[in-house]
């Protein structure tokens, strides 16, 4: 069983460390401004610069790749994430899954996920490594996540990260991938 109060503590001593403060600063220390440039208004005119920008805070490690799409192509993928009518699970599907119709050349789960969270920090959580291992490491149940549609895996995620957001009373999914990337990537312990 897990025990909450205790991973909320450890998690706030966490939140002091320089590892998880330098990890904050490289993903998280724009977003206000991230979230400017993917505005709805904003987005017709989004500059391959920018969009290299957020790919590189995402964690993209396929830079090369990302460089080759056309910035309107970015654009449109974006657009089509963000503010498209169709429901969340198929948005996620078309720009994230390899076969998508909005995929981007270098972009994957990673980056859309982030999108949809420097979007709405409230609403959207993000899908890496780091919160793969950690929800693993915790247990928490998620049947979906890495075996059927990844549209309906996004779903299944973001159910578990909302139950970590929950229990832990915290305040957004930035802090939750936080949290995510302190559990998956523990501090060696100081010896006192």
């Amino acid at each position: 069983m897990i025990d909450w109060q205790d991973l909320g503590r450890e998690f706030g001593k966490a939140e002091g460390g320089p590892k998880l403060a330098k990890y904050r600063k490289h993903k998280w220390a724009r977003s206000t401004e991230f979230a400017g440039w993917i505005n709805e208004s904003a987005l017709p005119s989004l500059s391959a610069e920018q969009a290299q920008d957020l790919y590189a805070a995402s964690g993209g490690t396929h830079r090369q790749d990302f460089k080759s799409n056309p910035i309107d192509e970015i654009r449109d993928s974006l657009d089509f994430l963000l503010y498209d009518t169709v429901k969340l699970e198929g948005r996620f599907q078309e720009c994230a899954d390899d076969a998508g119709a909005f995929k981007l050349a270098g972009a994957g789960k990673e980056f859309v996920s982030y999108l949809l969270c420097i979007s709405e920090p409230r609403l959207f959580a993000v899908w890496n490594a780091n919160a793969e291992k950690a929800i693993k490491k915790l247990g928490i149940k998620t049947p979906v996540l890495r075996k059927g549609p990844m549209g309906i895996g996004y779903i299944d995620l973001l159910e578990g990260s909302d139950l970590v957001r929950q229990r832990l009373g915290l305040a957004d999914f930035r802090t939750v991938d936080a949290f995510f990337y302190s559990v998956s990537r523990p501090v060696a312990r100081s010896r006192d």
